[in-house]
């Protein structure tokens, strides 16, 4: 567990009323572009559109509910009983941050002595549960008081992270636990077995031996960030090769009150290319490995403790769950089903989205192979062309209509940039492509105070996933 506490120096501002809560805005209906207020969550995915006959879902990979040991400050369990305030936590900040599917990964030191089904944490009367792959009750939908939904896929988080189950790994609470615990290939077969994609978490910490070993023996998905390591003093330092807390005094002004910031933006002093973890995932797909790559948001409510002048605490689930996401490609009629989304994250047709930066929309990355076939992120083909259409704002993110964002978009082959711009780019022999978009968010300008130049500098906004060039 990871507790970090700022300087009494930083707290001096205090904390004042809460915020209200704007609802997030439904840009469908815009007819002309907006300056749109800071929101409580993103735009939502029913307004982005479709892409080459393609919807988008918003989903969430590794995430702790009160079953985790420490959760909301070590509270997350009471008498055995998780904890409702935390529990209610994390029911609304998946529905305020505008979320469609989320992979639960709680430490199996305490959930694997559940029964599965109350891993779903199914509250009676409003939510239902799920078949999955013509499993029954395999997953649940969790109702938003706005009559949206958050489908909820159990797991577990320790040395692996299995995400999606469909049913525990095994039906003697002690084997689930060892199990869930294993990293052996034994333990990723039962893992698979049990409906799991098979990820891995902490990327920036894991011995490259280790890595190729987990992935060979089945592991299908690794973090290129996470979130935990990016404020954690000593993983910055020992595996992220930043300096220890330099955010600290960057975030500090997010507490002054009168700063006139908007207090999800902090997570711009954290914001940046995790590049131990890029390296290894691009090392890993030049080896020949079909591994996706995802966002760890690890939120806990362990974290930043305080209120901030918004009326949260900084690390709040619904804060947290904003800051990156993983928009998921599916056709629209299997959009909303659990089996579906797992296919198409497993299957790498996905992006990695800072979407505190604003909401995407359009972005496309596929290659047409010599001999005409469509190749997606995530897939194997020949040589062809690279196809990279640019994303814009989609219209409902904040923004300020004086000021555009300034996107820079690079395609990067086995692990170096190779290209930059949207458009065609003719492969030039095997390898590994991929694309990063990177943003310097002048639309946010309004939002970060008097001092706001400080924070216009380059932030990655979009990782696609990667396309293998025989």
């Amino acid at each position: 567990m990871i507790r970090l506490f700022l300087p009494l120096s930083l707290l001096a501002g205090g904390c004042g009323e809460p915020a209200s809560k704007p609802a997030v805005p439904d840009s469908s209906d815009s007819a002309a572009p907006v300056a749109v207020d800071w929101t409580r969550g993103a735009v939502p995915t029913d307004s982005l559109g479709e892409v080459r006959g393609k919807v988008t879902r918003r989903g969430i990979v590794h995430l702790h509910s009160p079953w985790s040991h420490d959760a909301c400050d070590g509270n997350g369990i009471i008498e055995g009983v998780p904890d409702a305030d935390c529990l209610a936590d994390l029911r609304e900040g998946l529905c305020d941050a505008g979320i469609d599917v989320a992979w639960l990964t709680d430490h199996p030191s305490y959930a694997a002595a559940q029964p599965y089904a109350d891993r779903l944490h199914v509250r009676q009367g409003t939510d239902t549960l799920l078949a999955v792959d013509g499993v029954a009750d395999a997953a649940a939908l969790w109702k938003c008081e706005d009559g949206r939904g958050v489908i909820i896929r159990p797991g577990y988080e320790d040395t692996l992270m299995p995400l999606g189950m469909v049913g525990p790994l095994d039906p003697d609470r002690t084997t689930e636990d060892a199990l869930a615990s294993d990293d052996s290939a034994e333990a990723i077969a039962s893992m698979r077995a049990a409906g799991a994609l098979v990820a891995l978490a902490h990327t920036e910490g894991r011995d490259p031996d280790f890595l190729a070993r987990v992935v060979a023996d089945g592991v299908g998905a690794v973090e290129l960030v996470n979130l935990h390591a990016a404020f954690d003093p000593d993983i910055r330092a020992e595996d992220l090769g930043l300096e220890r807390a330099d955010w600290l005094l960057r975030m500090g002004v997010f507490m002054e009150i009168e700063s006139g910031m908007a207090t999800d933006l902090m997570v711009l002093s954290v914001l940046a290319h995790q590049a131990p973890s890029l390296e290894r995932w691009d090392a890993l797909t030049m080896a020949g490995h079909a591994v996706v790559a995802t966002a760890g948001t690890d939120a806990h409510q362990t974290v930043l403790p305080m209120d901030f002048p918004d009326g949260e605490r900084g690390d709040s689930y619904r804060r947290m769950l904003r800051w990156w996401t993983h928009h998921i490609r599916v056709a629209p009629d299997v959009a909303d089903d659990p089996a579906a989304l797992q296919d198409a994250l497993a299957a790498g047709h996905f992006m990695v989205v800072a979407e505190v930066l604003g909401s995407p929309q359009g972005f496309d990355v596929w290659l047409e192979t010599a001999a005409g076939d469509t190749v997606e992120t995530g897939g194997l083909g020949g040589a062809g062309t690279v196809h990279v259409t640019c994303p814009t704002l989609a219209s409902g993110s904040p923004n300020d209509l004086e000021r555009e964002p300034e996107v820079t978009v690079s395609v990067v082959k086995d692990g170096v940039a190779w290209a930059s711009g949207c458009g065609e780019h003719p492969t030039d022999g095997p390898g590994v492509y991929r694309v990063q978009v990177e943003v310097v968010p002048w639309h946010l300008h309004r939002f970060l105070g008097a001092e706001a130049g400080d924070w216009m500098t380059t932030y990655p906004w979009i990782y696609s996933q990667a396309i293998r060039v025989e």
